[in-house]
């Protein structure tokens, strides 16, 4: 209900500033999602939310969709229903698990039955990695809401972030597959239009959210370790001069506080390779370590 009622403040918003500037609108959005989702408080500006979002070493599909949320203009289908003015059935939840439970942003990412496992594996890995149990609340998950409740050092707070916003986006994307797959499965009649109205889908598993979830943590290490590891700009294939800007090379202190914290998720050991030594890299994330995703 909480992010049903952002989605109307969102509408209302765009449409009564029509001559405000997109300045102005970006703030007014900002401000709307904080006092509905979070709650209005002193302390907390939009501003060091949004921050996190452009910070250079989030994936670019993780940071649009931070953007998406920040301001309120992430299509679920609540929001999409109240937006094209359409029935109450057709903002429904599409997992056969729900029962006629309309898809708000708190519901798609924190309650529903299919995503509401993934979100408590993702509590309980930091839990494993640093004995603090992140509450599963909207301002934490969906805000980052700092007064609430966030990591002790920068670099453990950049590793929740990145954490969060990778489960975050493979819980958008499940979904995505489960609408789509309920479309597929219930084609509309001729006579029946283009109506978005979609029945549950039949036999997606609830897991999809997980394993994306960690297929994409683990890809997310092993791409740093690359860059901590080798010169991308030499093993790229193309000439360096045409990768300008930030260096992407990770110092190996970087990474092993961003990845190996109590070495929980991965650790990095030496090995002798004829007179040479080398380091290797271990990833102990899987479906099991260091909790039970299922």
């Amino acid at each position: 209900m909480t992010c049903w009622m952002s989605s109307k403040h969102v509408v209302l918003t765009r449409s009564s500033q029509g001559g405000a500037t997109c300045g102005s609108q970006c703030m007014l959005l900002f401000f709307f999602f904080f006092v509905v989702v979070v709650g209005y408080r002193e302390d907390v500006h939009p501003r060091q939310a949004a921050a996190i979002g452009y910070a250079a070493h989030f994936d670019r599909q993780h940071r649009v969709l931070w953007w998406r949320l920040l301001h309120g203009s992430l299509m679920c289908r609540a929001y999409k229903a109240y937006i094209h003015s359409l029935s109450a059935q057709e903002s429904y939840c599409p997992y056969a698990s729900c029962s006629s439970c309309a898809q708000t942003l708190t519901h798609l990412f924190i309650q529903c039955p299919a995503t509401a496992q993934t979100i408590q594996w993702l509590c309980q890995i930091w839990g494993a990695i640093t004995g603090q149990m992140p509450p599963a609340t909207a301002a934490v998950l969906l805000a980052a809401d700092a007064s609430v409740w966030q990591p002790d050092t920068a670099a453990l707070q950049q590793a929740w972030h990145r954490l969060r916003l990778a489960t975050l986006h493979s819980i958008w994307s499940a979904a995505q597959l489960a609408q789509v797959r309920a479309e597929a499965s219930h084609p509309p009649l001729p006579h029946q239009g283009t109506s978005s109205a979609v029945p549950p889908a039949p036999a997606l598993s609830d897991q999809l959210a997980g394993r994306l979830a960690l297929k994409t943590i683990k890809s997310m290490i092993w791409q740093d370790w690359v860059k901590c590891s080798e010169d991308i700009k030499q093993v790229s294939g193309v000439c360096s001069s045409w990768l300008r800007g930030r260096d992407p090379k990770m110092s190996q202190e970087k990474f092993k506080a961003l990845w190996c914290h109590n070495s929980t998720l991965a650790s990095v050991s030496t090995v002798t390779d004829g007179a040479e030594q080398k380091l290797s890299l271990t990833v102990h994330l899987s479906a099991t370590i260091p909790v039970s995703l299922f």
